[in-house]
């Protein structure tokens, strides 16, 4: 009985180590980005709230550009707009950050953030994929999940 106890001791132990030292390495790797990619963002998301196609596109990866047809960014522009005019940006939340290479796109950064946001017509979450470019980023996924986009 005293080897099983001391068993599920251990166990709960190295759970605990586990959660703890995942928890220093995401603080380690979003501390990274705290100087570039919120004040990039604290830019780039009153921009792209404009719902202008043109605006939109001036801050999309070229990878975004080649998926992304003008058409289909006008008609999800279109769909976007029914948030209405940006009021406010809450604080946004690191998510993840991954480096990845393909034969097509060679080697990139990606930096994932999730920033609340408030809307004339509603609240929004929005999700940010931003691809590391030299000292800047470039916009290689945005996202808005709002319920006002259903109604």
């Amino acid at each position: 009985m005293n080897n099983i106890l001391k068993g599920i001791a251990i166990v709960f132990l190295v759970l605990i180590s586990i959660f703890v030292v995942a928890g220093i390495w995401t603080g380690y790797k979003s501390a990274k980005y705290e100087k570039t990619a919120v004040p990039y963002m604290a830019k780039t998301i009153p921009e792209l709230s404009k719902w202008d196609p043109e605006i939109i596109k001036s801050y999309m990866s070229p990878e975004l550009h080649s998926e992304v047809s003008d058409s289909d960014l006008i008609k999800m522009t279109r769909i976007m707009s029914k948030m209405g005019t940006l009021i406010a940006t809450g604080e946004p939340v690191f998510k993840n950050v991954i480096s990845t290479s393909t034969v097509e796109n060679g080697s990139m950064t990606l930096v994932t953030y999730l920033v609340p946001a408030k809307y004339a017509n509603g609240d929004a979450t929005l999700t940010l994929i931003l691809k590391e470019k030299n000292e800047s980023f470039d916009i290689y996924n945005f996202n808005v999940d709002s319920m006002v986009l259903f109604e």
